[in-house]
């Protein structure tokens, strides 16, 4: 059956309205942040920071977008949010070091990533007849860049094979804890049964089936998009802008914590 245009199945709160341009407010503080960074293209880890900051401020927005259009699209919410904390995580990971050639070490260790995955791409589309050489090229220039700026790092300087597991990742950081967010929200990204818990209460002869989605299913997204931005700006302002520059005021803050919580 096809949806009438501008119809909303389930209109979001006040509480949910507040939040969510709450959400934007945050959002252009941390690009206006970014604007800031002076040196941000001097190392490599700087520039993939702020670049790959805006790729969160992006998903943080329309977060906030799918709240005000109908909180039926929670489902989309809740994988963006699981891309806007590992995403997060990483950066924090990657700035975590005071010195920037251990910075530019950690940064290597993700671009081997994307060498990898060009080279796997590569060879599963030859393997399917498809013509993958494009792809196999740069397969092999990222890496044999990434090898060339490895060769220049300090003697000092540790050289990392790739990058750990996310729940080592957090635990280095000191924020182990947010792996119980990156395991609910997975269930909702890999298609687990929970995640059809919205449309389905229970099993067997107790089993409802119907749209079971309230404001307070909004919570876990929410707590995350804000947390996760807020960190994000405090981190890029610390690690890479001048010493007098501020992410937000601390009464900004706490009334932004505020509005999350009543969610």
């Amino acid at each position: 059956m096809k949806r009438p245009k501008e119809t909303t199945a389930i209109p979001p709160t006040p509480a949910l309205v507040e939040a969510a341009e709450l959400l934007e407010d945050v959002t252009l503080k941390v690009l206006k942040a970014i604007g800031k960074l002076k040196n941000a293209r001097k190392y490599e880890s700087s520039t993939e920071s702020m670049t790959l900051g805006w790729v969160i401020v992006r998903q943080v927005e329309s977060i906030a977008i799918l709240a005000k259009r109908d909180l039926v699209t929670i489902p989309a919410a809740l994988v963006v949010s699981r891309s806007v904390l590992e995403m997060t995580a990483r950066i924090l990971w990657m700035l975590h070091p005071e010195t920037h050639m251990q910075r530019e070490a950690r940064w290597l260790a993700l671009l081997g990533g994307e060498a990898s995955y060009l080279q796997r791409l590569g060879e599963f589309q030859s393997n399917w007849g498809h013509d993958s050489t494009s792809i196999l090229e740069s397969a092999i220039s990222t890496s044999n860049f990434k090898k060339a700026v490895e060769a220049l790092l300090p003697d000092d300087v540790t050289r990392l094979k790739g990058l750990p597991d996310f729940r080592s990742l957090l635990k280095e950081l000191g924020r182990e804890p947010l792996y119980a967010y990156y395991m609910q929200l997975s269930q909702y990204t890999h298609g687990g049964t929970v995640a059809s818990g919205f449309y389905r209460k229970d099993h067997g002869n107790a089993k409802q089936v119907g749209e079971h989605i309230y404001p307070e299913s909004w919570a876990l997204p929410f707590a995350v998009a804000w947390y996760c931005t807020t960190e994000l700006g405090k981190t890029l302002v610390s690690k890479l802008g001048n010493p007098t520059d501020k992410f937000a005021s601390e009464e900004f803050l706490s009334k932004g914590q505020r509005i999350i919580s009543k969610i």
